[in-house]
């Protein structure tokens, strides 16, 4: 700590001393002479306020304290304030000032002294009073920010120029100005007065040591706290609290500016048991009765109290939680008591699409017959161009076998409209978290079709959904299309999930489709939202035992819990495929979860092999594939098409790819489909700061040799045996269609269920 920064904690120091009334006491000038109760708890008696400009005092603050006192002093100064604090009786100039001080005041402050009743005042105890002496640090910062500070009153002069020499001057005030106009935070604690006979100790040399305590003079000196008796070893220090926009912690400032309306992200430490998180979250909703903070966790609370009812022992299977507070002081005492169980703090940003809105073009009916299926003719270039190694391009998509069969591609977006005749016998389970209320959507029988957009193609019984909006029965008469949880208001979902697995312009046509809506239809959405997907697709993936890749085409700045999120799920076995982003030339490695090292980052071309011009590039990209002028399904009817570009449109390409490595490779980790996906692919390169690969689709590039697996026979019928002769049960009726008579399972219903801050889309 400089000079001038010390001066101003002194004058922190001696400005929060100034700010609360007290009762009188006899002050002493042999000895110690405490300024704030010992260990914490507020001004000792003996001083009063006589000072202006406190916005925000509080003299007993058990919320940002240091962590080895029970409370602290806070204080905040107006520009151009001044806090004076007075003594009943006079302390003596040739006294020190000794306390641990935190706040803007160790730059901004200006420190003198007062003598009321002659009318006089030292001068300031300047920028360079640390290089004479007069001022040193004898600890700090630790790990809160906190400085052991000490300030020798005996070079202080008179405004007359008087030395402080023979009988020592008396002073009645200790007065701190802000000297910077902008006006200064103040954390006090442990500050104290005692005499002092020498200016600073000397080394054996005859230099001054400025790391050693000014000496102390008098009978009271053994009372004085030892320099040593907290080291910044062994104070707890805060959580750290990340920015999602900045790749640094700013776990030392505890006077940071929170947006209490604002959401926040915690990842909470290895081995933390259900039981624990239920414990912060209940903590955090206490309204009545003490709590150490106050909010909300931000979850699927039947969900959460279901685990809990299940195993409250064990361990959490999902490390992310996001929630609100009501203070700036309820996220600081979150910091300063979790340390224990939660690993950081983040704030909750937004990410969007990365899509280039201006170069849409909507297509509202397109011929179904003008796209023909799997080794037949396109129109869709970038399926036409990643089935060949080189151009010219010859009007058809012929992969080979592969179509993604057996694999699922969850597709975390804007959502889908779930008629278009592109995913008719593709989608599987899907789930919204974008509602900003409780949304809950049951599977059901498919609606009449005068009930569906052009009442001309329902879904199958996976993919429609009546919802429950706000925990009140939506109606059997809303249960329409538009009733749906994840029903595509945007375009890009449904245009991202075509190009992934649509009847037409899929990449992986027999993959099965679940649309996880995390993006709201203005196509941003919040960073808790798409965490709260993500956990959704490894609960289900987990659940159902199958091979999943996640297509991530959005971004937002680079975040450490969006980036640690997408490896929990990688580290699950579930490849995480997502655009580089849209920044024109920028580093893909400036934003997630594009930066997170093993997820497959995507950057655009175009079709001339060229890079497209609004695409990022970099390290952090691992493949190129088409994404200018991409033609999928729109969302004007259940046949319509639309024109997009942007590194969403390539991101999809390659998840699709992916689907089909999975079917080819069903037991490969993740880092063996990234391999093969790099292998694979033809060497073109776009940029030189950027990895030459070319995404290609070829069966003989991505699984030479593979072939469809032949059914297994039959086994052999067992040979008859006699039986009684039992009675013939009648048969059902048949149906009214007059197919042949089954036995339907009912289906379970599914909840999905998001509760959002006040503020995210």
């Amino acid at each position: 700590m400089r000079g001038p920064a010390l001066l101003g904690a002194l004058g922190m120091v001696a400005l929060a001393l100034c700010c609360a009334p007290v009762a009188a006491q006899e002050a002493t000038v042999d000895g110690l002479l405490s300024l704030i109760h010992l260990p914490g708890g507020g001004l000792s008696s003996g001083w009063r306020f006589a000072g202006y400009g406190c916005v925000d005092c509080n003299f007993n603050d058990r919320l940002r304290r240091r962590n080895t006192s029970t409370s602290s002093i806070y204080s905040q100064l107006v520009p151009w304030g001044q806090w004076r604090v007075e003594a009943d009786l006079p302390f003596t100039g040739n006294s020190v000032l000794d306390a641990w001080v935190k706040g803007s005041v160790l730059s901004s402050g200006g420190l003198f002294l007062e003598n009321t009743v002659e009318r006089r005042h030292s001068k300031w105890l300047t920028l360079d009073g640390a290089d004479r002496g007069d001022a040193k640090v004898l600890a700090g910062p630790d790990a809160d920010g906190w400085y052991h500070i000490q300030v020798n009153f005996l070079k202080l002069t008179d405004t007359s120029g008087t030395k402080l020499s023979g009988l020592p001057s008396m002073w009645n005030r200790i007065c701190i100005l802000d000297k910077s106009g902008t006006g200064f935070t103040l954390q006090l604690d442990t500050a104290f007065l005692y005499s002092s006979d020498a200016f600073f100790q000397t080394t054996s040399d005859g230099e001054a040591d400025p790391s050693a305590p000014f000496p102390c003079v008098g009978k009271l000196c053994d009372e004085r706290p030892s320099s040593n008796t907290v080291s910044a070893e062994n104070l707890s220090p805060l959580v750290p609290l990340y920015d999602a926009d900045e790749d640094f912690s700013v776990q030392g400032d505890a006077d940071q500016q929170i947006d209490a309306t604002a959401g926040f992200i915690m990842r909470l430490k290895p081995n933390v048991t259900v039981e624990e998180l239920d414990r912060i979250c209940a903590e955090l909703a206490t309204t009545e009765g003490p709590s150490r903070f106050n909010g909300t966790c931000i979850t699927d609370e039947h969900t959460a109290r279901a685990q809990v009812d299940a195993d409250p022992q064990a361990h959490l299977e999902w490390s992310f939680q996001s929630f609100a507070v009501e203070s700036e002081a309820d996220l600081l005492a979150m910091r300063r008591t979790l340390g224990s169980a939660v690993q950081y703090f983040e704030r909750d940003r937004s990410a969007t699409v990365d899509f280039i809105p201006d170069a849409t073009i909507e297509l509202p009916e397109v011929a179904a017959a003008s796209i023909d299926a799997v080794g037949g003719s396109t129109q869709a270039w970038g399926l036409d161009r990643i089935d060949q190694a080189a151009l010219p391009l010859d009007g058809k998509y012929a992969p080979g076998d592969l179509d993604g069969k057996g694999a699922h591609i969850y597709v975390l977006d804007t959502g889908v409209r779930n008629t278009h005749q592109e995913f008719v016998g593709r989608l599987g389970e899907s789930v919204s978290f974008t509602s900003g209320v409780a949304v809950q959507a049951e599977l059901s029988e498919a609606p009449a079709a005068a009930a569906v957009p052009q009442g001309g193609c329902n879904p199958d019984d996976l993919d429609y959904m009546t919802a429950t909006i706000g925990g009140g029965d939506a109606g059997e008469d809303v249960a329409a299309v538009e009733a749906s949880a994840v029903w595509d208001g945007h375009g890009h979902g449904t245009h991202v999930s075509s190009t992934c697995v649509g009847a037409s312009y899929g990449v992986a046509k027999r993959a099965t489709l679940h649309a996880v809506k995390t993006m709201g239809d203005d196509g941003s959405g919040s960073y808790s939202n798409i965490i709260a997907g993500m956990n959704w697709v490894l609960q289900h993936v987990k659940k159902n035992g199958w091979r999943g890749v996640v297509n991530m085409s959005l971004g937002g700045p680079r975040s450490t819990a969006l980036n640690d999120a997408a490896q929990q799920l990688i580290s699950a076995g579930i490849p995480v495929v997502t655009s580089a982003g849209n920044k024109y030339g920028a580093d893909a490695c400036s934003q997630s979860p594009a930066s997170n090292p093993q997820a497959i980052a995507v950057a655009s071309s175009t079709q001339q092999d060229t890079i497209s011009p609004f695409s990022n590039i970099g390290s952090c990209v691992d493949i190129f594939a088409p994404g200018s002028a991409i033609l999928s399904a729109g969302i004007a009817s259940d046949s319509a098409a639309t024109v997009m570009s942007g590194t969403s449109m390539a991101s999809p390409h390659t998840a699709g790819i992916v689907a089909l490595l999975l079917q080819a490779y069903p037991t490969a980790s993740v880092a063996e489909i990234s391999r093969r996906l790099a292998e694979a692919s033809q060497k073109i390169t776009f940029e030189t700061k950027t990895a030459p690969r070319f995404l290609q689709a070829s069966q003989t590039r991505l699984a030479p040799g593979w072939a469809v697996p032949n059914p297994s026979p039959p086994p052999p019928s067992p040979k008859p045996t006699a039986s009684p002769i039992a009675s013939p049960s009648p048969s059902p009726p048949f149906p009214p269609n007059g197919t042949s008579p089954a036995v339907v399972a009912p289906l379970p219903a599914k909840t999905m269920i998001s509760k959002l801050a006040i503020g995210y889309s």
